[in-house]
């Protein structure tokens, strides 16, 4: 019976331990910092050890305030596979659906180490994940600071690296409401994805802003990489605003084939791209190479004021040797981007690829030259599909007009479509929900009337299908007799953008 007891108990123990699945986390730590309540937190100094030895399962809480993985250079927020981490928490919360996150959030993940004048003694990255399943979260936490500028693979994801090493090995984490700010490197100063041969590296980002992050070679915000491995890398409502790179501002995405097989489908939804900088590929630089297959979706995405100071002020296109490129626009809208060759589209192909850029339901306007392609030796145009859109200019294709798509307020960044608009009712008559999106860019109904309009923002229509004066009648009292006057208003809304006329 004794052996029994001693036996019981220490299951009970082991099965308390394994079911703690929530540590707590404040700047300084309270309690005896086991980290099992809040009074219990542990301190931001034990937050870098204890994610490291986490097991899949474990979630971490962590309130507002600076947190730096160590001050040794190659220290860093290594989240392991199934592991959660939360930040943005007051610090008395019980449930996870209790936090209120604000924006940017009061978590803030820190590369910055000894002299904050200057940026070469910071963290090389600020987080790091390896060979993690879809399980694994970073959410609600400020990135910021971290500076790759080491030899590879420590001059790639100053913010954040994600890595698949290791023939088939994945890694998908979930990066959701996070902000990635002031962080460098070589590629990806903001997020560097990589998957090496034969393996998957493919993160889901959602809600999530990247700000003011520099490359000097490819990809400010962010760069995802494949050489002869695969990528299914998903960006969901996220803005990229005023990042910097030699190629691809924003975002940039390669694929080369090294000794297997090499897929990159990327695919970019409800996601904004403004002023972001860079000599090729003001937001966006979409490359293949040595046999390799690129096939990225952008739908629902508003690209404003990129900049390019040699090609492609929006986009810029590449495909090199007896590789595939075939990119999808849907229902995007590029404005008054900017480059001295192809403000809105720049590509270059070699005789032996394929490169297609689709182009559907979408508006394109402003700059110069907004489809440019390279002309020298061995060089060919690529194929180009754009139907059903707004181009100015014009451009050969079922469904295209040249017209004024009447915005809103252009000037001031709103390019939601007037009543009146000839971008309304004026997309791909076959084009669903199922085929686009269930919704636009202000997550509004996509299609709200019978056909779908071009460009980001759908025009929602009054509860009157097809008009902008609504009705409703009031009344103000009634007597059970029959044959008895009622009194009742009738009042009559104008719901629409312009000042209704002839009504009386």
């Amino acid at each position: 019976m004794r052996q029994l007891f001693t036996t019981l108990f220490v299951c009970l123990f082991l099965s308390s331990a394994v079911a703690q699945s929530i540590i707590y986390v404040t700047p300084t730590g309270s309690g005896n910092q086991s980290g099992e309540y809040w009074w219990d937190a542990i301190s931001g100094i034990q937050l870098q050890s204890r994610l490291a030895s986490a097991s899949a399962g474990t979630q971490f809480w962590i309130t507002g305030g600076r947190y730096s993985p160590g001050v040794l250079r190659t220290a860093t927020f290594q989240i392991p596979s199934g592991v959660q981490v939360y930040g943005g928490f007051i610090g008395n919360e019980s449930h996870i659906t209790q936090r209120q996150l604000s924006n940017p959030s009061s978590t803030t993940f820190t590369g910055e180490t000894g002299d904050p004048s200057i940026i070469g003694d910071n963290n090389r990255h600020v987080v790091s994940f390896t060979n993690v399943s879809p399980t694994t979260r970073l959410d609600g936490v400020v990135v910021a600071g971290g500076n790759a500028d080491g030899a590879a693979p420590d001059n790639a994801g100053g913010g954040i690296y994600n890595l698949a090493n290791s023939v088939g090995n994945t890694s998908q984490p979930v990066i959701a409401n996070c902000w990635l700010v002031n962080n460098a490197g070589g590629y990806g100063g903001g997020f560097y994805n990589e998957a090496q041969r034969n393996t998957l590296a493919s993160p889901r980002i959602i809600e999530c802003t990247f700000e003011k992050n520099k490359a000097i070679f490819f990809g400010g915000g962010l760069c995802s990489s494949n050489s002869g491995g695969h990528s299914n890398l998903s960006i969901v409502g996220c803005v990229f605003v005023s990042n910097q790179a030699n190629t691809g501002g924003a975002a940039a995405l390669s694929t080369t084939l090294n000794g297997g097989a090499a897929s990159n489908i990327p695919s970019f939804t409800e996601c904004i791209f403004s002023n972001n900088k860079a000599s090729n590929g003001g937001a966006l630089y979409i490359g293949s190479g040595f046999s390799a297959y690129m096939l990225p979706s952008i739908t629902n995405s508003l690209f404003i004021a990129n900049d390019a100071t040699n090609t492609g002020g929006a986009v810029a296109l590449a495909a090199t040797v007896n590789c595939t490129n075939r990119s999808q626009f849907t229902n995007c809208t590029l404005v008054n981007n900017s480059a001295p060759s192809g403000s809105g589209f720049y590509s270059s192909r070699y005789s032996d690829t394929e490169l297609s850029i689709n182009i559907k339901n979408s508006i394109i306007r402003g700059g110069s030259d907004r489809f440019v392609y390279d002309t020298g030796a061995d060089k060919l145009s690529p194929v180009y599909s754009v139907s059903y859109s707004d181009v100015q200019g014009g451009f050969t294709g079922t469904g295209n007009i040249d017209a004024d798509p009447q915005f809103v307020d252009a000037a001031n960044g709103n390019f939601r479509l007037k009543t009146g608009s000839p971008a309304i009712n004026a997309g791909d008559p076959v084009s669903t929900t199922a085929t686009v999106s269930a919704t636009d860019l202000d997550g509004n109904q996509r299609i709200a009337e019978n056909r779908i309009d071009m460009g980001v923002y759908e025009l929602q229509v009054s509860a009157v299908t097809g008009s902008d004066l609504s009705l409703r009648l009031n009344v103000d009292s009634r007597t059970p007799s029959a044959n008895q006057a009622v009194t009742y208003q009738l009042t009559v809304t104008n719901d629409g953008l312009l000042k209704a006329t002839g009504v009386t």
